[in-house]
């Protein structure tokens, strides 16, 4: 199996548990004379079993990740973790655009000074999109040519 099908029957089953999750607690109590659809401790029995899929796959998906070379010596966790701090940065550059365009519909001119040259932290939030966006692609390439570890 390669890395990207790991990584689909993860979302898959990560669906599966959230689904199962929602129905214990409606299959908790039944009125009198009623039957459940499900019995509780049915359905226990599948989260448990999917809880243990889950973590068998996550450790081949997490073992495969750390022997996998990205570039330039990095492991693919090197570059998950790159791709997910570029993703923070352009939070924060999303926030400080979001504060600025607030500002200016709460305050006039004269009460207000402003920080920060929004230009500048627009072109520095297009610089780390395009940087996440050429290494998610990256990422992405190497996971479909990435055969999985075995656990």
């Amino acid at each position: 199996m390669y890395l990207a099908e790991a990584l689909n029957k993860r979302r898959d089953l990560t669906g599966r548990i959230a689904h199962y999750k929602g129905l214990l607690p409606k299959m908790v109590y039944r009125s009198e004379g009623r039957d459940l659809p499900l019995e509780p401790t049915y359905i226990i029995g599948q989260l448990e079993k999917m809880a243990a899929q889950y973590e068998k796959l996550v450790r081949a998906i997490n073992k495969t990740n750390l022997q996998t070379i990205y570039e330039d010596g990095k492991t693919l966790t090197d570059a998950i973790a790159e791709r997910d701090t570029y993703d923070l940065l352009i939070s924060f550059c999303k926030k400080a655009i979001e504060g600025i365009h607030e500002m200016r519909h709460d305050y006039n001119s004269r009460e207000m000074r402003l920080m920060l040259d929004i230009s500048k932290v627009e072109q520095q939030m297009q610089q780390y999109l395009d940087m996440r966006r050429e290494m998610d692609s990256k990422i992405q390439r190497l996971n479909w040519m990435t055969k999985l570890v075995d656990d």
